[in-house]
């Protein structure tokens, strides 16, 4: 089983996953954890076309592995993956860095039927940019150390925003491809956050055991 987990940085995907990970593991489920891919991207501008695609193929690559390969896993937790690949190149569309043409290239081959039935479940983390910079450690440093914010190319309430929309539109545009869960990430405690996010994948593995037995 495969569940992706999407949104803006600072949302509390890495830490529900690695509380996910606990749980599971406790229950003697064995689970992979996949990274993500993109802290590992050896380009250099984040506004390149290249960079999505990079992207998009190692999220491609988790999937086929977790699904096809023959690992011992039980359940694959991936950290951005194909339904996430979508959305930046939506952005770079709307701000003019790549053609509709192109757009839609990325899109059909990120979002190909063959791939997503194999992703059981996304979770989508969904946050305001103001609670993204407030935990953007980053930022706090450089108004300790500097007394000024240094925004990122991400990091920035626009961007962010920005992206944030791309998210939900893609939400929308591909509901028929892909099992998504929406959660609100920005008004809730961890604790309640990574709860959900437990509940979702225990009612998603419950369903699929029914479904294979």
């Amino acid at each position: 089983m495969i569940v992706e987990f999407a949104g803006l940085p600072r949302s509390g995907k890495s830490t529900c996953i690695d509380a996910a990970r606990h749980y599971f593991s406790r229950h003697e489920i064995t689970v992979k954890m996949a990274g993500e891919p993109i802290r590992f991207c050896p380009f250099g501008s984040q506004y390149r076309v290249e960079i999505a695609c990079w992207a998009a193929n190692l999220a491609l690559n988790t999937v086929l592995e977790a699904s096809l390969g023959t690992s011992p896993e039980t359940l694959t937790l991936q950290d951005r993956g194909l339904f996430d690949a979508l959305a930046f190149p939506r952005l770079l569309w709307k701000e003019s860095y790549i053609s509709r043409d192109t757009l839609s290239c990325l899109e059909e081959y990120c979002a190909n039927r063959r791939w997503t039935e194999c992703v059981n479940l996304v979770i989508l983390f969904d946050v305001e940019p103001e609670a993204v910079l407030e935990r953007d450690m980053a930022r706090y440093i450089a108004r300790q150390v500097y007394g000024e914010d240094l925004p990122g190319v991400i990091t920035n309430e626009s961007t962010l925003q920005a992206l944030r929309d791309c998210y939900n539109e893609i939400r929308a545009d591909f509901r028929d491809r892909f099992n998504i869960k929406k959660l609100d990430a920005s008004q809730v405690t961890m604790v309640d956050l990574v709860k959900q996010v437990v509940e979702h994948i225990v009612k998603e593995y419950e369903r699929q055991a029914v479904e294979t037995s």
